[in-house]
This record gives structure tokens, C-alpha cells and sequence, in this order.
């Protein structure tokens, strides 16, 4: 006779766990011994190899150029007129965030520059020439139309020379800073001017130069969502002697426009020009900060020097001679000194920051490199550089040192920081450079993998093979595949589906004036897994930068889908019990933790399906209990 036994329900629970810790050490043996065998054929540093290389000798400096053609129209008084705006001058842009992350977008219509943005405050501002002693009268004027929300505007006007803030006399002691301000609280949809007229008396007695600059900046900031479109902006002047464009281009040693290349705009020392007329009175510093530059004058001959601006000092470089006739625009091509730095950067990166410093014997600043002496100094940076747009820097052609400061993103495991490189060299500033960055990358179907990203990768993917593993172990004696087509898996499936969908996309833009460049974030929450990537760059997998994340993620995540394999095996799953409770309401705490922390950063997310299907396991906890009670 043979005797039939059935295995109790605790010792096939007992067994059950214990094949699934098995499979669990199992897979994370397998992930171990994957990882270093990649490892050890791929670099074990996400540190940055650098070097900088000296390239070709630059070509010796040219004489200026200058050359006249007829006027179409007389000098109107208009010395900017962005309408609309921008129009065609180049304009800083910074954002900062009120609370939290800013949160903006924009777009330029035929009537001016639209712009949504809430938890925001923009700045726009330019430097614009002024001829001061052949002008009677000075306007700054913006229009600004709000659509929707409320806006604080203001305006602001510093008159500057030699790039100091300028102050009245008063009471013999100079008090009163030649700075001019109007603001506006917007609270209904309408337009706006904004409107300043600078007391030109204030300027003479404050310096004798007959050409001095205006620190132009339209500032808008608003807590609530707001709609505005900047339409005009516009300096005028009234003149008591007849004045003629005079149009600048400073030439690069490689005989392009030294603006040809947009980041020059962020260059940190400005080209100027030391300019005096042919009558000898008090120079002039001219500031050149875009390209093809125009100032006013009226007729005559004017002398110079070319030079750069760096720190506090002026690097005198070349001379140059141009005539100003009645009725005529003179055009002007002013050679500077400069070396093209070439940036051969492998592999390309969604984002690198870069700052350059310059020593030179004759700087007036004193540094100090990490242990090494005090030095002399001049110093200029560029920030936020969207390196897949860029191939080549213009630095000042000077003999001394050159650091170069390299900021990447350093992934390892789900540590996000970053990693400050400084390379110094001695440049003799008669060659062009060539800055050789190798990141401790490789290339895998179009992702960008280090060790750590590679470690973190083969572990989640071991872990989810543990679990079908340990299913496909179960089959016979636990009927795992009738368990799985049953109704009652339905909330399975769907946590199971949000591991291997995104829960959100963020994109981070930068701008605008300069080249627009985006970074976009995809985040698969479950496996702690940050994608990023933009147009030009490899895709990214990083971890999660607050380590906190991962303490949630695996507490409200995974501690429940493991909780859901053990109790799929029953047959009443909608039991009021611990483990059911955890196993079914746990992706909804994460859903909702998600929100929160999300919230509580500002992070302008779009959720994706993986939030939805999280959502929906005790959805379909509840759904799937009432189906089985009334059918």
C-alpha cells in the first residue's frame, strides 16, 4: 500500500523562505563575481585623465582695419533698441530659484520674448556704451505685458567706468552711487513701462571720461505661477552734436570673429579699447562685450590701443588708427591676442563646468595653488559649459600659467558628487592649446558605464532573476503558474510592471542668449536608477543623489513585492493581515513618499506609468476582492 502524506502548510512556508534567501544570495554571488570580471577590463575611476598639449604656433599679430560706408540713415539717438526683445544684442541670462528648483520656459514670438515661470526670479542684463559728454539727455524704458499671475518687475541702470560703479560727489566724500531703480508689483494683466531718466549732471561731476558704460539689467521674479512677454527695451538720447556708428569686431589670432564662438560672450576678462581723438582729451575705455559692437562718436580722428581686461589689471596688446566721417559708418576689425583652446573631451557628457585661471608676473592678486607659494595673478572663468556644443574656447594670448579647473558628475554606486580636477601648466601663449579629458567611461550600446554604475546594474538585474528563479522552482509543488493566471495576481503584475517603467522625466534647460542646451532626467525609482542624457551626449545611468532615497525605495518597495511573492501562494490574499497589508498598500506609501519628497525639493517632474501602476496595486487589491465576493 502506499501511503499518501501532505506537507504541512508551515514546513512548505519554511522550505519556500528558505529557497528564496538561497536565490537571493545566489543572485548577489552572481552580481559580485559579473562585476569584477567587467571591472577588470574596464577603469576602476570615474576620475578624469587630463592633459593639456601645446598645438600649432599662432599667427603673428595683424594690423586694425578700418574701412567707411554710406549711412543709410542718421543717428536717431537710439544707442539700444531691442524690440523686439531681444532682439539682436546678446544678453546675460541668470535664473535663481525662490524656494525650491526654478521652474520657467520661454519662447520668442513676433511681439517679444514669452515667459512662464513660477518659484523664479530672472535676470537679463547688458553693457551698453555711452558717449556722455555729447549727449544732453539719457532714457532707459521697458515694456513688459503681464498675461497672467503676479510679477514683481524692476529695473536698474549703474553707470559705470572701468567696470567700477560710478558716485557722486557730495558733501566732498563720494556717497551717492550713481545707481537708478524703478519697480513695479504687478497684480492684474496689462502692460507695464518702466521708465528711467538718468540726471546726466550726477554722471559729468562724476568723471571726466566722455565715454562711459550702463550696467542694463530687467529683473522679474514671482513665488505663484506667472505669464509675461518682455516686448521692448530701448535706451535713447538726445544729442547736441551729430553722432556716427562706429561698428568694433575684435578678431581672434586665427582671423575669425573672437564672438564667432558663443561662450566668448562668458568670457571672464572683456576686450576694451583705449581710445582718445585727435584733439587729446581725457581716453576713454571702450568695452567691447559682443561682437561687432557699435558705439557713437561724432567726426574726427581717434587713436587706441587694444587690450584685455582681466581682474583688475589691462593687458595692452596693439594700437589702432580710424577716421569718423560726416555721413558715413566706419567699420572697424580690431586684432586681439588670443590662443583657441581645443577640447577633446571622451566620452561626451550631458554637462561639464569648466573655470579657467591665468598667472601672469605682472598681475597685481596674489594666489596661493594648494601648498605652493603666493603668485600673481589674473584670473577669468566660464560656467556651465554644454561641452557637447562646444569644441574650442578663445583665452587671452599671455606667457605664465595656465588651471584649468574640470567639474564632472562622479557616479559610484548611488553616491552622485562632484569631482574638482586642477591642472596647471606653463603655456608660453605662442601656441594654440589642445585640453585632452579622458573620463573613466565606456560606451555600451550608447550608455556611458563606469564600475559603480556597472555594480549597481548587475545587481538589480541578478536580484529580479532570483525571484523568477525562485518562481520557476515552485512551479511544480506550489502551482505557481495557475497562481499566476489567477485574478489574484493582478497587483503582482502591476508592481512587477513598475519596476521596469519610468516613474518620472525631468528636463532641465538652460538660457536663453546663449546656445540653448537641455539636460533630461529619466527616473526608474525601484531600481534607483537616474538616466540622463542630451542631444550629442551618451546616456547616463546614475544613482539617486540623496542617499535617503534609497532607504524609501527599498523599505516602501521592495520589502513589499517581496512580502507580495509570499503571500501570492495563498489562497485568500485579501486577508486583514500584516504581511498583506504591507505587501499592498506599500507601493502606494512609495507612490505617495515619491510625491512628497519631490515635492518638499521643487523638482518640476512629469510623472511617467511607473507612479500610475504603483498607484493601482491596492487598486486592484480592492477591485479584485469585491470581483471574487459577488461573483
Amino acid at each position: 500500500m502506499i501511503q499518501m502524506t501532505n506537507r504541512s502548510p508551515e514546513r512548505m512556508n519554511t522550505r519556500f523562505r528558505r529557497e528564496l534567501i538561497q536565490s537571493v544570495l545566489a543572485a548577489l554571488i552572481l552580481a559580485i563575481v559579473v562585476s569584477s570580471a567587467i571591472i577588470a577590463f574596464v577603469p576602476m575611476s570615474t576620475i578624469p585623465q587630463t592633459r593639456i598639449i601645446e598645438g600649432q604656433q599662432i599667427n603673428d599679430q595683424q594690423d586694425a582695419v578700418s574701412y567707411l560706408e554710406d549711412l543709410e540713415m542718421p543717428f536717431d539717438g537710439m544707442l539700444l533698441n531691442a524690440t523686439p526683445f531681444p532682439g539682436d544684442r546678446k544678453w546675460d541670462f541668470e535664473v535663481y530659484s525662490i524656494g525650491g528648483v526654478a521652474q520657467y520656459s520661454y519662447t520668442e514670438r513676433e511681439t517679444g520674448l514669452k515667459i512662464d515661470f513660477e518659484d523664479t526670479e530672472m535676470v537679463f542684463s547688458t553693457d551698453v556704451n555711452i558717449p556722455l559728454h555729447n549727449i544732453t539727455k539719457l532714457t532707459f524704458e521697458a515694456d513688459v505685458e503681464v498675461l497672467q499671475g503676479t510679477t514683481n518687475l524692476s529695473m536698474y541702470i549703474g553707470i559705470e567706468r572701468w567696470k567700477d560703479l560710478l558716485s557722486v560727489p557730495f558733501n566732498n566724500t563720494f556717497a551717492n552711487h550713481t545707481r537708478y531703480t524703478v519697480y513695479y508689483s504687478t497684480c492684474t494683466p496689462e502692460m507695464y513701462t518702466m521708465q528711467v531718466d538718468v540726471p546726466l549732471w550726477m554722471i559729468n561731476n562724476a568723471t571726466d571720461d566722455w565715454m562711459v558704460q550702463a550696467d542694463f539689467r530687467i529683473r522679474l521674479d514671482s513665488v505663484l505661477y506667472s505669464s509675461i512677454i518682455i516686448k521692448s527695451v530701448q535706451i535713447t538720447a538726445e544729442y547736441d552734436i551729430d553722432l556716427y556708428p562706429v561698428t568694433i569686431d575684435m578678431k581672434a589670432s586665427d582671423g575669425n570673429s573672437l564672438y564667432s564662438n558663443p561662450y566668448s560672450k562668458e568670457l571672464g576678462p572683456t576686450p576694451y579699447l583705449r581710445l582718445t581723438n585727435s584733439m587729446k582729451e581725457n581716453y576713454s575705455r571702450i568695452y567691447i562685450p559682443v561682437g561687432n559692437e557699435t558705439i557713437y562718436l561724432p567726426e574726427g580722428e581717434y587713436e587706441g590701443v587694444i587690450g584685455w581686461h582681466v581682474s583688475f589689471d589691462f593687458w595692452e596688446e596693439s594700437s589702432i588708427l580710424f577716421l569718423v566721417e560726416s555721413g558715413k559708418k566706419t567699420i572697424v576689425h580690431a586684432p586681439i591676442g588670443t590662443l583657441k583652446l581645443q577640447i577633446d573631451l571622451n566620452p561626451r557628457v550631458p554637462h561639464l563646468q569648466m573655470s579657467v585661471l591665468l598667472f601672469n608676473e605682472n598681475s597685481t592678486v596674489k594666489y596661493k595653488f594648494q601648498d605652493g607659494p603666493w603668485i600673481s595673478f589674473s584670473y577669468y572663468r566660464f560656467w556651465s559649459i554644454a561641452v557637447h556644443e562646444i569644441d574650442y574656447l578663445y583665452i587671452p594670448a599671455i606667457m605664465g600659467s595656465l588651471i584649468l579647473g574640470i567639474y564632472v558628475m562622479d557616479q559610484i554606486m548611488f553616491i552622485s558628487s562632484e569631482t574638482d580636477i586642477d591642472i596647471q601648466q606653463d603655456i608660453s601663449g605662442s601656441n594654440d592649446l589642445i585640453l585632452d579629458i579622458d573620463l573613466a567611461y565606456f560606451e555600451f550600446l550608447g550608455f556611458a558605464l563606469s564600475p559603480g554604475e556597472t555594480i549597481v546594474i548587475t545587481v538589480a538585474v541578478s536580484l529580479i532573476f532570483a525571484a523568477i528563479i525562485t518562481l520557476w522552482k515552485n512551479t511544480e509543488n506550489q502551482k505557481w503558474i495557475s497562481q499566476l493566471k489567477n485574478v489574484k495576481s493582478i497587483p503582482f503584475w502591476l508592481s512587477l510592471g513598475s519596476i521596469f517603467v519610468p516613474w518620472f522625466i525631468v528636463n532641465m534647460q538652460s538660457g536663453p542668449f546663449i546656445d540653448m542646451y537641455e539636460i533630461n532626467y529619466l527616473g526608474f525609482v525601484p531600481l534607483l536608477l537616474l538616466v540622463s542624457w542630451n542631444e550629442g551626449s551618451l546616456i547616463f545611468p546614475t544613482g539617486f543623489p540623496q542617499n535617503f532615497v534609497s532607504v524609501i525605495v527599498i523599505a516602501l518597495f521592495w520589502v513589499p513585492f517581496l512580502a507580495m511573492l509570499y503571500i501570492l501562494r495563498e489562497d485568500n490574499i485579501w486577508q486583514v493581515r500584516i504581511p498583506n497589508l504591507v505587501a499592498m498598500l506599500g507601493p502606494l506609501a512609495m507612490a505617495g513618499s515619491f510625491l512628497i519628497v519631490a515635492n518638499l525639493l521643487d523638482v518640476p517632474l512629469i510623472l511617467l506609468p511607473g507612479v500610475y501602476l504603483a498607484i493601482l496595486v491596492p487598486v486592484s487589491w480592492i477591485l479584485t476582492y469585491a470581483l471574487k465576493k459577488y461573483t
